[in-house]
């Protein structure tokens, strides 16, 4: 399954992109969800703020007046033209499973659990990378398909930890005499792969980020409604430093290998 999805992200139509941000004039709900009967009322009603998207899945980053943000993905359509269900093209909130988590709640349908549309709640507003941390532990245990085909970076370790273990069999090849052609070649694609993964987590750490910061701004208590016309895409920068209480998921495909070899060195 990783490695089909893998091929898959070879697809140019594969690549997330951002597609818009709301001004809040429109008080738009994310159009891949459908609000539980709780989250209907003024504080509460989940409002988009940037979408993200490929020809294959919708990704939207919404966030309330209680400071609650709301990251929401799901199906578009499937390369091999398999028809979708309606519960993989949208969360319905009167049909979600919730699942506790430390920083928020995990949704999926309550009838298919594992392939419908998903969302994750934060109880506040989080930083990007604990989130991102939250989602990939809910998808590792549940085996949620929608949230690891849609956000192929959360296998990115899984990817390092196999490209080192690639570089010692080709290494253990060559010390035996064997030719290690197919590993260099399973080599040079997961590179490519590591690559691609990077740069759509980047993208997407970034984009959250600016939501985190907006959110911060447009739900404060001095305002006493939900602002209209607010869009800041050209007036916040999101550092290229991570702030102090958040980790660098942005290395390249190197740098664990360096680490690890730098500390055989000092041994």
């Amino acid at each position: 399954m990783d490695r089909r999805r893998d091929e898959d992200l070879q697809r140019s139509e594969a690549i997330l992109h951002f597609e818009r941000e709301q001004d809040m004039s429109s008080q738009k709900t994310p159009e891949n969800y459908k609000p539980h009967w709780s989250e209907r009322d003024e504080q509460a009603r989940p409002r988009e703020m940037f979408k993200m998207g490929n020809s294959y899945s919708n990704l939207s980053i919404a966030a309330n007046r209680n400071r609650e943000m709301t990251v929401v993905t799901s199906e578009k359509r499937r390369h091999n033209s398999e028809t979708l269900s309606n519960h993989q093209r949208k969360l319905n909130g009167q049909r979600r499973r919730a699942v506790s988590a430390p920083f928020g709640r995990a949704y999926a349908d309550s009838y298919d659990p594992i392939n419908s549309a998903f969302a994750f709640k934060t109880g506040k507003l989080q930083p990007a990378q604990r989130v991102l941390a939250e989602i990939t532990k809910y998808a590792d245990k549940a085996g949620q398909t929608t949230v690891r085909k849609n956000l192929p970076f959360l296998t990115l370790q899984d990817d390092k930890m196999r490209l080192q273990e690639l570089q010692a069999e080709i290494r253990r090849s060559r010390e035996t005499g064997m030719n290690p052609m197919e590993l260099e070649q399973e080599k040079e694609q997961l590179f490519q792969t590591i690559s691609q993964k990077e740069h759509m987590q980047s993208q997407f750490v970034r984009k959250m980020n600016l939501a985190i910061k907006k959110a911060r701004i447009i739900t404060d208590e001095e305002h006493t409604e939900w602002p209209n016309n607010v869009i800041l895409s050209g007036d916040i920068t999101i550092p290229d430093e991570p702030s102090e209480d958040e980790e660098d998921f942005a290395g390249g495909p190197h740098d664990d290998l360096q680490d690890n070899t730098q500390a055989k060195k000092n041994k």
